[in-house]
């Protein structure tokens, strides 16, 4: 009795993304063998295995029962906290605003598992005072299994300890060592059957989605399928509906129909309504009020001739391009309360500055003024809370300030944000390094070394901090000595 050869694995990873829109690489490949060992009575020789891989072409049934051997179901109420408080922030504007409307608020739990998230929505929607009819709660999943067990809505006590107590008596009834979702609450929700990699998405009664939860799903996902996935439930979301993904999952270079938007302590993707919008368009949002980008910690040719020279007199109502540029050619010479003095100045116009305010930050942070540089980072953060240089360089100040929990917070966010970007991944390795975890230390040094092979040596910052490698060869060399270290 023999395994699967590397040839027949492939092929099943082939068929598998093809049909399902999998992504299943060679770490997967145990993962696969199991599942063949599992479908494959034995003897299991390479001819038998060739005869099922050529049956599962042409047999749907026998896809279904495969499918959940190779898919990671992993689930729990309440999983990611922070998603689920920014959802609370959420559902009162959202339930009074389909109150006004006279429809139906339509919430998608795309990959379900077996229903923990979905009834977790549900318990949500009841505790903001949805009524059943207000409500159209669907749960999905590729695996017929899960959904049965959806359907059957019992969970055992080690599943349901995630729910608070309170939320547990109020909501579920206990049968032995099972949980039992109440009448209210299990009718809160449905469940069917269905492949994301499919060409059409379920869709509500009203036509389109409010709030989609897609969240430790796509990950499984190819390239192509993924953008496709993507693209079906863009176009079945209302304008100004949510969707929520897991922190490991990204549309950074995947799509931009949707808005990267901070809810409480987590980013959501928002599919935006053009119509409500566009009035809201601020008169500093112009070329004149933004910062165009420095690549690196480099600044523009123009930039780089005036280190050798004194300042030019600045013209009346200077742009912040300008002042900026005043302000880095005199930190360059050394002198800091000069520059700190244009920065104010320019901060004073333009207060929505992002780059200025950085950049004072950093200043702060050569000056030793470590109060200061925090409240700079902070007031940057809450002029844009999706700038990942802004807790990239919040987390290089919380690190040589000791708070290390905090810093990896703020790396974790950069990354989600920019997640080829060298320098994030290169701190979250000291970071973590100074944490105690080698394992992941090592990890996001190689990820370092990744992003400068890749060609992304620098984001094109729009801060200046005087004391950074100009160049993702010395970020990489870093990482590389880190790792050797370790």
């Amino acid at each position: 009795m023999s395994d699967a050869s590397p040839e027949q694995l492939a092929r099943l990873a082939s068929f598998l993304e093809a049909r399902v829109g999998f992504r299943l690489d060679r770490e997967h490949a145990g993962q696969l063998q199991l599942a063949l060992r599992e479908r494959v009575p034995p003897p299991r020789d390479p001819a038998r295995i060739d005869a099922y891989l050529d049956r599962l072409l042409l047999d749907p049934g026998e896809l279904r029962l495969l499918l959940p051997l190779v898919t990671i179901g992993k689930t729990s109420f309440f999983r990611d906290e922070g998603q689920f408080a920014a959802l609370r922030l959420l559902l009162p504007d959202l339930l009074a605003g389909i109150r006004r409307e006279g429809r139906r608020l339509s919430i998608w739990s795309a990959g379900c598992s077996s229903g923990e998230e979905t009834y977790s929505l549900a318990v949500e929607l009841l505790e903001a005072g949805a009524r059943r009819e207000e409500v159209e709660l669907l749960g999905t999943d590729v695996n017929a299994e899960a959904i049965a067990a959806c359907r059957g809505a019992r969970f055992r006590t080690e599943t349901s300890l995630p729910i608070p107590r309170e939320l547990l008596l109020r909501h579920f009834e206990r049968e032995g060592e099972w949980f039992l979702p109440r009448p209210d609450l299990r009718g809160l929700a449905r469940f069917q059957i269905h492949n994301l990699n499919d060409d059409e998405i379920p869709l509500p009664a009203s036509g389109a989605w409010d709030i989609v939860f897609c969240r430790n799903v796509l990950i499984y996902f190819t390239g192509p399928a993924l953008r496709r996935a993507i693209r079906r439930i863009h176009d079945g979301m209302r304008p100004g509906g949510w969707l929520f993904l897991g922190y490991s999952e990204s549309l950074f270079r995947v799509s931009e129909a949707f808005d990267l938007l901070a809810v409480g302590d987590s980013f959501l993707y928002r599919r935006p309504d053009r119509s409500k919008d566009a009035s809201h368009a601020e008169v500093e949002d112009t070329d004149e009020a933004r910062l165009p980008p420095i690549v690196g910690t480099r600044i523009e040719a123009s930039i780089a001739e005036a280190e050798h020279r004194r300042p030019s007199p600045i013209p009346e109502r200077p742009s912040p391009r300008h002042l900026l540029r005043q302000a880095i050619v005199r930190m360059q010479e050394g002198a800091f309360d000069a520059a700190r003095a244009i920065l104010e100045t320019s901060l004073g116009t333009y207060p929505r500055d992002v780059g200025a305010r950085l950049t004072l930050a950093h200043l702060c942070v050569i000056l030793r003024e470590p109060e200061q540089a925090r409240a700079s980072y902070e007031e940057a953060l809450a002029l844009d809370e999706i700038c990942a240089e802004s807790h990239l360089f919040y987390a290089m100040h919380l690190m040589e300030q000791g708070e290390l929990e905090r810093a990896e917070q703020s790396l974790t966010r950069a990354i989600f944000l920019e997640p080829r970007l060298p320098l994030a991944h290169f701190f979250m390795g000291r970071c973590q390094e100074r944490m105690g975890d080698a394992v992941a230390a090592r990890r996001a040094y190689r990820n370092a070394i990744g992003a400068v092979r890749q060609g992304q040596a620098f984001s094109r910052f729009l801060s200046y901090y005087p004391d950074l490698p100009d160049d993702g060869d010395t970020v990489a060399r870093a990482a590389q000595l880190a790792l050797a270290g370790l």
